[in-house]
C-alpha cells in the first residue's frame, strides 16, 4: 500500500509538472484535471504510517509551488500551502525537535529553526491567499489588526485559522527576534475574528490553538525562562498557567472597575484589559529588582532553589517523592534530629543559611539517601513529629483520595446533560461569613441566555434578537 501511494503521488506530481510546463490551455486543463485529488489533505491525514507522508509532502509542497508560479492566484493552492507547510513542520520538524532537545540539543535547534522558516512560508502563502478577496490587507494587519479583520466573513474562517496558526507558530520559535514577536496582534486578531465567526471550526480547533497562543505569553513573560532544568531547554508547564493568571486579574481587575464605579466614577464603566504576558510577568516575584540594581538574572534551578538548602524533592523507599523546606536554622536543626544526625547542624559546611546555600548539592544528596530508607508514609510522619516543613508531591488520584481535600468540600460532583457525573474542583476561596459554593457548571452552550440578557435586560424585542442572529452580531 505504502508503495503504490507513492507511485501515484508521483505519476500525479510528474503529469502536473509537465503540464507546467506546456501551453497555457492544455496546462489549465490538466492542472484542473489532478488538483483536487493532489491537495486533498484526507489523503495525508488518513495515511496509517507517517513515514509515508513524512517523505511525500516535501515532494508535493515543491510541486504546489510550481503550480502556485504558473497561476499564482488560485486560491485552494494558495491555502493548501498554508496548511501543508504547518503540517510538515509541525508533524515531522517540531515532533523531531522535541525528541532530541534531551540528547542532541543542537540538532533540537537545526530542526526548529527549519519548522520556523516552514511556518512562515505557510504564513505568506496565507497572506497571499487573503489578499486575492482582500487587496492590501496584509499591511492593514501590520498597523490595524483589529480593525482590518472586521472585513473577513464566516467563509474565510478556514484560512484564518491557518494564516493565524502558522504566525503563531513561527512566532513561538522566534521569540529572540523583535520583528517577529511585534506581529502577536495580527496573529491574535486573525484567530480572533475566527473563532467570533465560527467557534466550533473544527471541533475546536480555533480553541487549541489559543493553547499555542498562551505559551508564547508564558515564554515572554518570563516564567518559561526560569522553568526546567539549567543544562536543558526551557519547557512549558503542563496546564495552562497563563491563561489562569489573565482570568484572575482580569477578576480583580473587574471588581476593582465595580468599586471605583460605585464610589468615585459616577456610575462610570470601565475597560478591563490583561494580558497573559503582563500577567506571567506579575508572577516574577523579585526578578526585575535583582536585575535593575545588580544585573542579577535568574536561572532555571531544577528541583529546588539557587543558594536555598536545603528546599527540594527527595525520594522515598515506595518511589514517591516529598518536599522538604527546612532552609531556615531552627528548622534545619529539627531536621537534623529527625534524621538522627544532630551533629550535622553544627557541621561549618551546613551551619548557616549561606553555608548551606553553598553546599547544596552535598547537602540535598545526604538527606536522599536518609529519605530512600523511608516510606512516603513513614517520613511524613518522622518530619511531623519534629516540626519540618514538608508535603508529598500529588497526582489527581492522591488529591481526590485525600481526606483534608474531601473536608474542605474541593471534590465536587454535578451532573451533566452530556457527560453524566463529573467532578470539578471546589470553590475558592473560603469566605467566614458566606458559604461559598458551585451552584451550577454554566451554560451548556454559548448563547444560552441570550433571550434574557437582550430582551430582558437590554430591552431588545424578540424580532431584534432574531435580526442580530441572522446577521452574525451574536
Amino acid at each position: 500500500m505504502q508503495k503504490n501511494l507513492m507511485i501515484s503521488l508521483r505519476f500525479i506530481v510528474i503529469l502536473v509538472m509537465v503540464a507546467i510546463l506546456s501551453g497555457c490551455s492544455f496546462r489549465s486543463m490538466a492542472v484542473n484535471a489532478v488538483l483536487p485529488t493532489l491537495i486533498n489533505p484526507a489523503v495525508y491525514l488518513s495515511e496509517e504510517d507517517p513515514e509515508v507522508v513524512r517523505d511525500a509532502l516535501p515532494f508535493l509542497l515543491k510541486t504546489i509551488e510550481s503550480i502556485i508560479d504558473a497561476e499564482p492566484e488560485r486560491q485552494d493552492v494558495l491555502l493548501f500551502a498554508n496548511t501543508g507547510f504547518v503540517l510538515y513542520a509541525t508533524a515531522f520538524l517540531q515532533a523531531e525537535a522535541q525528541l532530541a532537545e534531551w540528547e542532541d540539543y543542537d540538532r533540537a535547534t537545526e530542526l526548529n529553526e527549519r519548522a520556523r522558516r516552514m511556518f512562515l512560508r505557510a504564513r505568506n502563502y496565507g497572506l497571499r491567499n487573503l489578499e486575492i478577496d482582500y487587496p492590501g490587507i496584509s499591511e492593514r494587519l501590520s498597523s490595524e489588526p483589529e480593525n482590518a479583520v472586521m472585513a473577513f466573513k464566516a467563509e474565510d474562517v478556514e484560512s484564518l485559522y491557518y494564516l493565524g496558526g502558522a504566525w503563531i507558530l513561527a512566532i513561538s520559535l522566534g521569540l529572540d527576534q523583535p520583528a517577529l514577536v511585534a506581529d502577536i496582534p495580527a496573529a491574535r486578531a486573525l484567530l480572533d475574528r475566527a473563532l467570533e465567526l465560527d467557534e466550533d471550526f473544527q471541533r475546536g480547533a480555533l480553541h487549541a490553538a489559543f493553547i499555542t497562543l498562551e505559551s508564547v505569553g508564558e515564554a515572554m513573560g518570563g516564567l518559561r525562562y526560569i522553568n526546567g532544568f539549567p543544562d536543558q531547554p526551557p519547557p512549558r508547564m503542563g496546564i495552562s498557567l497563563g491563561d489562569t493568571l489573565a482570568g484572575m486579574f482580569a477578576a480583580q481587575g473587574v471588581l476593582m472597575a465595580l468599586y471605583w464605579r460605585d464610589t468615585v466614577g459616577k456610575g462610570r464603566g470601565q475597560v478591563i484589559d490583561a494580558s497573559i504576558t503582563e500577567s506571567c510577568f506579575a508572577m516574577m516575584e523579585s526578578a526585575l529588582s535583582e536585575f535593575d540594581k545588580v544585573g542579577f538574572v535568574r536561572e532555571p534551578s531544577g528541583t529546588g532553589l539557587a543558594n536555598v538548602s536545603p528546599s527540594n524533592i527527595f525520594p522515598t523507599s515506595d518511589g514517591k517523592w516529598v518536599v522538604i523546606a527546612a532552609n531556615l536554622n531552627p528548622m534545619f536543626k529539627r531536621l537534623c534530629d529527625a534524621m538522627e544526625q544532630p551533629e550535622l547542624a553544627d557541621d561549618p559546611r551546613y551551619s548557616t543559611h549561606q553555608a548551606r546555600g553553598q553546599n547544596g548539592d552535598e547537602l540535598d544528596s545526604l538527606i536522599a539517601d536518609w529519605t530512600r530508607e523511608l516510606s512516603a508514609a513513614e517520613l511524613d510522619e518522622r518530619l511531623d513529629k519534629h516540626g519540618v516543613v514538608s508535603g508529598p508531591i500529588y497526582s489527581i488520584e492522591d488529591i481526590v483520595n485525600d481526606p483534608h481535600y474531601q473536608a474542605r468540600d474541593m471534590i465536587c460532583r454535578f451532573q451533566d446533560k452530556e457527560l453524566g457525573e463529573i467532578a470539578v474542583p471546589g470553590f475558592v476561596p473560603k469566605l467566614s461569613e458566606t458559604h461559598s459554593e458551585i451552584a451550577w457548571l454554566g451554560p451548556s452552550e454559548v448563547g444560552a441566555h441570550n433571550e434574557e440578557i437582550y430582551c430582558g435586560l437590554l430591552g431588545l424585542s424578540v424580532d431584534d434578537l432574531k435580526e442580530l442572529e441572522n446577521d452574525g452580531v451574536i
